[in-house]
């Protein structure tokens, strides 16, 4: 994303509705998954750590943040075990806006698939809707928008099911 704006975020992620009202959404669909039980949790491009505290809740967090600047600051301020790539199992990997600025997503969610243990989740946020690109997308480096058939597309291992997949935060909720 563009420098100001990773200033922006860095500066009202804690307050901001929009990442607030996410976190409650997270939260309540993480529950359904694990309500009382401790796990082990990749945060994977972590961002500005808008995720991290909810996600202890749940248990020990692991994030991956390639951006350097953004890997120290969260470092610094969440005092988090920070990874350069992925050498244990997780029961649950979260990846909130984060693959719609890889230009090559199936890689990675491959990978990030195979990084599960038995009965592990892959919890990934996107934009919606390809028709709605716009110069926001361009400014935060987005190569692409999704929709529920495209998203569907990347989850390619026989072995995987998808337990829910939804819009949010949009006028229009489709089961």
């Amino acid at each position: 994303m563009d420098e100001s704006v990773y200033q922006r975020v860095t500066q009202t992620h804690a307050n901001h509705w929009w990442f607030k009202s996410r976190i409650l959404i997270f939260e309540s669909l993480i529950k359904t998954f694990y309500k009382n039980k401790k796990i082990k949790i990749l945060d994977y491009g972590c961002g500005v750590g808008s995720n991290i505290n909810m996600l202890r809740d749940f248990g020990k967090v692991d994030v991956f943040e390639p951006h350097h600047k953004t890997a120290q600051y969260v470092k610094k301020k969440f005092k988090i075990n920070i990874i350069n790539r992925i050498k244990i199992k997780y029961d649950l990997i979260i990846l909130t806006d984060v693959i719609e600025h890889i230009k090559n997503e199936k890689i990675i969610i491959e990978k990030l698939v195979n990084s599960l243990k038995k009965n592990g989740h892959l919890f990934i946020t996107v934009p919606a809707f390809q028709i709605l690109f716009s110069s926001k997308d361009k400014t935060l480096h987005h190569y692409r928008r999704y929709n529920t058939l495209s998203l569907k597309k990347l989850i390619t291992d026989k072995k995987s099911k998808i337990v829910k997949l939804s819009y949010f935060n949009f006028f229009y909720s489709r089961q």
